[in-house]
């Protein structure tokens, strides 16, 4: 009889131990809305064209089906060595500018960079503050981590 009680003890704590790793995967989706296991993607609108963005590095996080954190950060070249300038888009510094997130960010910045740093930081894509070949750096942040997106346009 005494090997029946331990039997049960042991019984009960494997099936809790599996229930509070399902729970903490709850627990996370519902406190972030979310569990992607990457970031989401990011395409730009302007006009009628449609922009893929390059990704830059992340840092990243979600709950694995065990329920365990797992947590990426991803380090990568610059910039101005992801993009192509000879392969801009060219666009109107008239024209709207759309953000296409897979899941939008609560919040984001977005950097314009020379060939070696950051020349400016905004809120906003604003294309008439520029002219020419432009380089963007797009910060997402989400309840999850950061992500960056970077696109070249030429700007007339």
């Amino acid at each position: 009889m005494r090997y029946g009680y331990i039997g049960i003890i042991c019984l009960l704590l494997i099936f809790s131990l599996g229930c509070s790793s399902k729970n903490e995967r709850n627990e996370y989706t519902e406190k972030i809305g979310k569990n992607l296991k990457e970031p989401p993607s990011l395409t730009i609108a302007i006009g009628e064209q449609t922009i893929r963005t390059v990704s830059g590095g992340f840092s990243w996080e979600y709950v694995s089906e065990n329920g365990e954190t797992v947590h990426t950060q991803t380090d990568i070249a610059a910039p101005p060595e992801l993009v192509d300038f000879n392969e801009a888009t060219s666009v109107h510094a008239d024209a709207e500018v759309g953000l296409l997130f897979d899941y939008p960010p609560n919040e984001y910045s977005v950097k314009v960079w020379d060939d070696e740093r950051v020349i400016a930081t905004y809120e906003d894509i604003d294309l008439s503050l520029f002219k020419g070949n432009v380089l963007y750096e797009l910060e997402g942040k989400w309840e999850q981590g950061t992500a960056n997106y970077v696109f070249a346009l030429f700007i007339d």
